[in-house]
């Protein structure tokens, strides 16, 4: 019998061969060292910008095309020289004459190979023209290339929401933003996000530690990325402005140098001169800050007092910022008047601190009698007046939060913003809405005409259109800002990606109003699943109820609001992960995949997309899934989803060995007792996010290696076994590059999605036929997975068949 150690070392031998398989096939070719990077230096929704770069020199091919027959393509020559890498090896490659709001998918070239396959998970969707009112999905993170593993955890959770856009709010890379920050603690969780969604940073003070913030030119980020360049001569990419649709972004550099009359006129001409109807600020340094800790920095006052008056004045929506480690939103904030100086004159902004993209978190608000306070060490009590006290989970329902999280923002219709606030689990733990009305004209008596003027979007003087000395129309503008607070969020797994219709409840009365200023205020209830669309199935949160004050303002007083919205939860049902097992009869020598894994169809599913079931993600000793005995940190690449029950160490983790009796219903599918065979039914799983491995991520799979059974076996068994996972891995099922004892099979694609299981695959073990009778027969499934990431995960699966009593 073979020994246990020659065994591991045979194993050992062949991971170190596939390894060198996958080194020696990168040499025939040129590799993707970083990227693609999808940008937009024109801020022009007819053109898109693809960055990558190449371990060698080479040209660049872009095919592209709304649909994966591409169509189209631009050839660049070979760079005569690189501002990050050597010649040759840095691609830019500029596409022109695109349709506006329009999803296109590509593929990468350079030296006439394919170095990024076109497939229906590579693609990018341009900006919208102006005033196209259709959906604008953005996200927003901030204090977030540290590596870490809440760092991959909100990156998963943005990839499967698929936003087109991503901004943040600066320290993008730490710890002194390099390039081999970058390289190391930046990009890798998001390189599969990064190749659909177009990518905005701002400068953040730890992006230039390396260079000193006056050398910001010089900087890693600056050097690789390009930034929209309509900033003023010497700044341009420094800060800059986007536009997409109905909406201005502005992203601004707030470290200390940058502070200078340059910027602050570039600024006000920007929202002073814009006609769009949503303003949105990024910056790093915020103006408003409760948090507390050691490493917590608090509000920057120069930032406060010399744009906060600008942002007031010219009416930005929110403004999002960083610096400190935690989520934080502010009530709609009126401090400043149009001179800035101190007072209020009803014109504010809400300012959104979302700093907990993944370095290591501070302190949330203390709060005492007198309200919510930071307290640096050996420091007074400093109050925050600003804080929103709308979110239940919060320090007294103070909007101030310890969590790992990122901010996704939907404008819908043009008429409506919400905001939402995920954690690390997916969880949705606020929301904030701003709804803005076109403007409602008013007549004060019979006018000869009435004009109609662009609607204003702020709570302040109402402006007025004479058409005859006689005659005055009053336009009432509905700045209408909605603060909804969500209850309680619960996470319900489930199997499958579910659909449900905001379920809208009876509205509360609506006040009379007063001849002194009482804000209209409509309650309505609103029962909204804090799920949007998923790429791939994770824990989601159950729909919370929330409640919803809607308020407009009057020019002629402050608003004024006394009582606390509460909402009474009203949670969706969700339903709970099931997995079918039901037999399937075969008497014949054959594997019957009953259903393969297909990708996405497009990463905003309809309702009645149905992604395959994410079996391997919940905890022990539910989670069907066997890791299959490869290294901890590699083992969530590939898993075996097997029948239960089924036999579990201490952990209760399943074993990689299966061990069925013939006829026996659970785990021999063919259902007959006297054939000899078991069909055992087996699930393999791809780039799990496994609760049980912590320190393995999901990385995508790209190359596999089918060692057992072995092709050159004249077995029955081994042969249908073997065209089964030819068919799961392959052209059939997840489409990978197959190899099998390092001989090329198939040539695909890499797999990207997360928790991508297969359908149930039947594989075949005969008993044993002797002179003494019928014995256990055993085959064996041994599998080497290459990651995206590099990681080599070998995974080995034991099936025993036992002849019936």
């Amino acid at each position: 019998m073979r020994s246990g150690r020659g065994w591991h070392w045979g194993w050992r031998c062949s991971v170190a061969a596939f390894a060198a398989l996958v080194w020696a096939a990168s040499l025939q070719a040129l590799v993707v060292t970083r990227g693609p990077l999808l940008q937009n230096p024109d801020n022009d929704p007819t053109t898109m910008t693809i960055l990558w770069w190449t371990d060698s020199p080479g040209d660049s091919t872009v095919e592209y095309g709304t649909t994966t027959a591409l169509g189209q393509s631009v050839f660049v020559p070979a760079a005569g020289s690189c501002e990050v890498g050597n010649a040759g090896t840095c691609h830019s490659v500029r596409l022109t004459g695109l349709t506006p709001g329009t999803r296109y998918y590509y593929q990468l070239s350079s030296n006439g190979v394919v170095l990024q396959p076109v497939s229906l998970d590579t693609y990018f969707t341009t900006l919208r023209a102006p005033g196209d009112p259709g959906e604008i999905f953005f996200t927003v993170i901030g204090d977030w290339g540290s590596g870490a593993t809440a760092y991959y955890d909100v990156a998963n959770n943005q990839n499967a929401a698929d936003p087109p856009l991503v901004f943040t709010v600066g320290d993008n890379a730490y710890q002194n933003g390099t390039q081999s920050d970058w390289d190391s603690n930046a990009l890798p969780a998001y390189s599969v996000l990064f190749r659909r969604a177009m990518f905005f940073p701002v400068l953040g003070n730890h992006d230039l530690n390396s260079v000193g913030a006056s050398n910001w030119a010089s900087s890693a980020e600056i050097r690789m990325l390009q930034m929209p360049r309509n900033a003023p001569a010497g700044q341009e990419e420094r800060y800059w402005a986007l536009e997409s649709g109905n909406v201005l972004f502005l992203g601004l550099d707030a470290n200390s140098p940058a502070l200078n009359s340059t910027q602050r006129a570039w600024i006000q001409n920007q929202l002073a001169t814009t006609t769009r109807k949503w303003k949105i600020v990024f910056l790093h340094q915020t103006p408003y800050s409760c948090a507390n800790g050691l490493a917590s920095i608090g509000s920057d006052l120069t930032v406060r007092s010399q744009w906060g008056p600008l942002f007031e004045t010219y009416g930005v929506d929110i403004v999002f910022t960083g610096h400190d480690h935690i989520y934080e939103r502010s009530k709609y904030w009126d401090e400043y008047l149009p001179d800035g100086s101190a007072g209020q004159d009803g014109k504010g902004t809400v300012y959104i601190m979302t700093g907990g993209g993944g370095a290591a978190l501070d302190s949330a608000a203390n709060v005492d009698a007198n309200g919510p306070y930071r307290q640096p060490l050996l420091g007074s009590k400093t109050y925050c007046p600003w804080l929103a006290q709308d979110c239940p989970g919060g320090p007294s329902n103070y909007c101030s939060f310890a969590r790992y999280q990122h901010a996704a923002v939907r404008i819908t219709n043009d008429t409506t913003l919400t905001v939402q606030a995920v954690d690390r689990n997916n969880v949705v733990f606020d929301t904030f809405v701003i709804v803005k009305a076109n403007p409602t004209a008013t007549p004060t008596g019979t006018p000869t005409a009435t004009a109609t003027p662009p609607p204003s979007h702020t709570p302040t003087a109402l402006p007025s259109s004479t058409a005859t000395p006689s005659s005055t129309a009053t336009l009432t503008p509905s700045p209408t800002f909605t603060f909804t607070a969500t209850a309680t969020a619960t996470l319900v797994p489930t199997a499958t990606a579910t659909w449900s219709p905001s379920a809208t409840l009876s509205p509360t009365s609506t006040p009379t109003p007063t001849g002194s200023f009482s804000p209209t205020r409509t309650a309505t209830m609103t029962a909204t699943p804090s799920m949007t669309a998923t790429r791939s199935p994770t824990q989601t949160p159950s729909a919370t109820a929330v409640a919803t004050f809607t308020f407009t303002a009057v020019p002629t007083a402050t608003p004024s609001i006394s009582a606390s919205p509460t909402a009474s939860p009203t949670p969706t049902p969700s339903a709970s992960p099931t997995v079918s097992r039901t037999p399937t009869a075969t008497r014949t020598v054959t594997n019957t995949v009953t259903a393969t894994a297909t990708p996405p169809p497009s990463a905003t599913p309809t309702p009645t997309t149905t992604p395959p079931p994410a079996l391997c993600i919940g905890v022990a000793p539910g989670n069907p899934c066997a890791p299959g005995r490869g290294a901890g940190a590699k083992d969530c690449h590939l898993e075996f989803a097997v029948p239960e029950p089924a036999p579990r160490n201490r952990a209760g983790v399943p074993l990689n060995r299966i061990v069925c009796v013939d006829g026996e219903p659970t785990c021999d599918r063919d259902g007959d007792a006297t054939n000899g065979t078991c069909s055992i039914p087996v699930h393999f799983c791809l780039n799990n996010r496994d609760p049980r491995l912590p320190t393995c991520f999901a990385a995508g799979a790209t190359l596999v290696d089918l060692r057992r059974p072995d092709n050159r076996s004249a077995d029955p068994a081994d042969q249908a076994n073997l065209a089964a996972l030819r068919a799961v891995f392959g052209s059939g099922g997840f489409g990978l590059t197959v190899y099998e004892r390092g001989v090329l099979s198939q040539v695909g694609t890499p797999l990207w999605a997360n928790d991508w299981c297969s359908g149930e695959v039947l594989l075949t073990v005969p008993v044993r036929l002797t002179t003494r009778g019928s014995l256990p027969g055993t085959r064996r499934v041994r599998i080497l997975l290459a990651a995206g990431n590099g990681a080599v995960d070998p995974d080995t699966l034991v099936l025993q068949c036992r002849p019936s009593p």
